[in-house]
Formats: structure tokens, sequence, C-alpha cells
């Protein structure tokens, strides 16, 4: 889920409300305070939660605030259980609503935590009530946010036409509203819907939605004071998908002048970038690229952690080229190591849960 005030990733990954404004009852260089927790949750999490102990204790701070914020800080630590257990806890005080800021981030991290955990149909709840509390207040941003992930949910649940409507709804906010803070948002919902719809092999619907996303990233070019490596990083991620889906489409020519648009873009260098270039291969059938470029780099570089679901990605990839060089053999190895993990995985799962 993003941060409905801006502080945009895509990624992949998890958005959150960031409130402003926030008050506390000490001296306002200290570090026991809200603002300076927000500072410090998403690089250090564990000294975030020992500062709202402390705070706790004191009394510093309401204790509808302190668990709200736990619950920030538990979702930032990738433990979905926990963030929804303080924030159930900070959901119980009648108090948090009248932190209207607050409230709503608790919403968010709540239902972002019932969807890691699978739990999409709670996910829905607490976002339908965002989504109320949203309107009340007149927050289109933070509504088409929630609309948008609930989406996501009904999705999941294999929902599709209920997952197109709030993908629309969240759309249609956003392009109706001329705020510029808003138009990186609306970047990303297209980003998303085009990764959906390519997955559903609508391919030439996705490149409609890619080519309004290309429209509103020159729009926002020409804003003045727009970092330029977010530019580099929006036009990398666009033309990289148009490479893909002309790809599929047989269209090669367009495929591969789409593929040099993004090749000379800074972020195309990052090694995040591999997945999407793989893909792109894939769909062109270059797979003695894809198993050459895997031979000459160490997997273990290209992610964090070697037992998830970004590094059974790699393994599907190297699967997929060596099936297209009738390596079947090799097919079967990376097939069998790509089980070992799904089932670490599932026991570390479970450990989380029970914890």
């Amino acid at each position: 889920m993003k941060n409905v005030f801006l502080q945009l990733s895509i990624i992949g990954i998890l958005f959150i409300f960031v409130p402003t404004g926030m008050k506390a009852n000490t001296a306002p260089d200290s570090i026991h305070t809200l603002k300076h927790v927000m500072k410090i949750h998403v690089a250090v999490p564990d000294s975030a939660l020992k500062l709202l102990d402390v705070m706790e204790n004191r009394k510093l701070e309401k204790p509808c605030l302190i668990n709200a914020q736990r619950s920030l800080s538990y979702s930032q630590k990738r433990q979905p259980q926990m963030s929804v257990n303080y924030a159930l806890k900070a959901l119980q005080d009648t108090a948090l609503r009248s932190e209207r800021l607050y409230y709503l981030q608790t919403m968010s991290c709540i239902a972002a935590a019932y969807q890691r955990l699978a739990n999409y149909e709670q996910s829905i709840h607490y976002l339908t009530e965002g989504i109320q509390f949203s309107r009340e207040i007149g927050h289109k941003q933070t509504e088409a946010d929630f609309l948008f992930t609930m989406g996501e949910n009904y999705y999941a649940l294999n929902q599709r036409q209920e997952a197109y409507d709030c993908f629309e709804q969240a759309i249609q906010l956003l392009e109706n509203e001329k705020e510029f803070r808003m138009k990186p948002t609306l970047s990303y919902f297209y980003g998303q819907l085009t990764n959906y719809l390519a997955g559903e092999q609508k391919y030439n619907e996705a490149i409609a939605i890619s080519n309004k996303r290309e429209d509103l990233i020159n729009q926002m070019k020409k804003q003045k004071g727009i970092p330029q490596g977010y530019i580099d990083q929006q036009l990398s991620y666009l033309y990289i998908k148009q490479a893909y889906l002309y790809a599929q489409l047989g269209i090669l020519q367009k495929a591969s002048t789409h593929f040099e648009k993004f090749s000379a873009t800074r972020y195309s260098k990052h090694k995040a970038a591999h997945i999407d270039i793989t893909a792109y291969r894939l769909a062109m059938k270059q797979y003695k690229q894809i198993i050459d470029y895997y031979q000459k780099t160490d997997l273990t570089e290209l992610t964090a952690d070697t037992i998830s679901r970004e590094f059974i990605g790699i393994l599907s990839n190297l699967s997929e080229a060596h099936r297209g060089m009738n390596d079947f053999q090799k097919v079967l190895q990376y097939q069998q190591r790509m089980q070992v993990i799904e089932d670490s995985l599932n026991a570390r799962n479970w450990k989380n849960e029970v914890a």
C-alpha cells in the first residue's frame, strides 16, 4: 500500500501514511516524540519501538497513538501479525478517530497487514471503512489509494470485475484532480494496472494504459523541482514494460526500440532492473542471453535473501530459459530448488504467525 502523502516507492513493496503536524508532550528536540519516531521507523524500526516503550512508560503520548506507531514499525519489520495486533489495540480507543491522520494511518497499516497475511476479506473490510472516512474528510488521494488497494485484494480473490471497478474508480479520482502532488500516485496506478492487464495477456489494453502513463510522465518532466532521478526511474519502468508488451505482440521492431530507450536510462543499470530485463528477453526468446547473464552474476547479489519469492522468481526465469534451450535436466534441477525454497518460506510464515 502506498504512502498517500507521496512518500512514493513503487515496488514495490509497502506504502503507508505519514501523518504531518504531529504533537508530543515533550520538548521539540526530544527523541521521545512521535515526530522523531516517524523519522527513524523505516531505517531502524527496532529503535523506534524502544522509544515508543519509553514514551508509554512515561505517559508522554496517548496510548492509541503509541500503538498506532507500533503497528507502523512492525509493518516495516515485515511482521504483519504484530502490525495487526497493535493496530487493533489502537482502534479500540475511540480517541483515535479524532486524530484523523493517525486513524487513516492505522487503517492503512491493518489493511496492508491483512493483505500480506492473505486475509483479503478482512483487508477489504478495513479499506471500506477507510474509504468512507476519507470521503468524510475530503481526502481524495487517500480514498484513491484505498480504492486501488481494495482492487488488489479483489484481484487476489479472483473477483476480477470488482477489482477492475476499484482500479477504475481510483484512477478516475486522480485523473480529475489537477494537483501536481497526486500525479506520482496516478503514475503508479497506471503502472500497476498495466501489470495486471499484461498478466492476463491483454497486451493492447496494457499498451493503451502505458501510453497514458507516458503522457503523464512527460507532464511531470515539465514541473519545476521534481527530482530527475525520479523521472529517470519512471521512464525506465515505462520503457521496459512497453518493450515487453510489444515483444509479446510480436511487434519486434517497436520492442527493440523501447528496449533501447530503457537502456539509455540510468536506472536500467541498477541490479533490480534484471527482473524486467529478463521478462523482456524471455518474450523475445533470447534464452542464451538470459543464461549468460545469470552465469556471470552472483545470484546472491540480486536479492537480500535467497529464501524469498524474489529468488524463486530468478530461478523461475532460469528454468524458463533452459526450457527454451531444450535443456530439461536443468529445468528439473531449478524446479526442485524452487520447491525447497517454497517449503522453507511456508515454514517461516507459520513460525511468524505462531509468534
